[in-house]
């Protein structure tokens, strides 16, 4: 890597983090985003396919990447799951805001693009509030989960300690959690 890529790789990588710090600063991005939805409810970042756009608007539908993976960060953070989309491939999440609700999401295939599809809040589906994210809290139910992965970790330290392969330790796991799943033990929200 010359020294000319480097500082372009680091332009970028700092270039990323300030568009992170002034999305979640404040509401501003959410809040173009909602007001962009109402005039187009259902969107991906291909900037290209729209008309009369402002620079605004390339803007921050260039930014949804970025937006998307945070989203994702905090997600898998909190152990929350992706929504798989049925007829292509792809998965999101439901973000809320202001009694909206939002897919935030992925398509992939022979190239990626991410999208943002605004749809009604509804009062019994789990959403990952945009204020969760913007503060990076820890849910309750991640606190609980924390603690009972603590509790195995010294019977896993112990029988690696014993020479069981850690390879082995993790098959048996998830051969565990493939079990329990079919028979609908454990995980509602898997």
């Amino acid at each position: 890597m010359t020294v000319s890529n480097v500082d372009e790789y680091f332009d970028k990588l700092f270039s990323k983090d300030r568009v992170v710090q002034e999305m979640f600063a404040d509401n501003t991005y959410m809040d173009w985003l909602e007001k962009f939805t109402t005039k187009v409810p259902s969107f991906d970042s291909e900037v290209m396919y729209y008309k009369n756009l402002t620079e605004e608007d390339k803007k921050n539908l260039r930014n949804l990447d970025i937006f998307f993976k945070v989203i994702e960060h905090y997600a898998s953070k909190n152990y929350i799951s992706s929504t798989k989309l049925e007829r292509v491939n792809g998965y999101y999440y439901l973000l809320s805001y202001h009694e909206q609700a939002y897919q935030i999401g992925l398509l992939y295939g022979t190239s990626t693009m991410f999208f943002c599809k605004k749809m009604p809040l509804e009062k019994n589906i789990d959403t990952i509030s945009f204020d969760e994210v913007k503060k990076n809290t820890l849910r309750d139910r991640t606190i609980t989960i924390n603690k009972k992965l603590e509790e195995l970790t010294p019977i896993i330290k112990k029988a690696l300690q014993e020479g069981v392969p850690g390879d082995a330790i993790c098959n048996k796991t998830k051969t565990l959690v493939k079990e329990m799943k079919l028979n609908k033990i454990g995980d509602k929200n898997e």
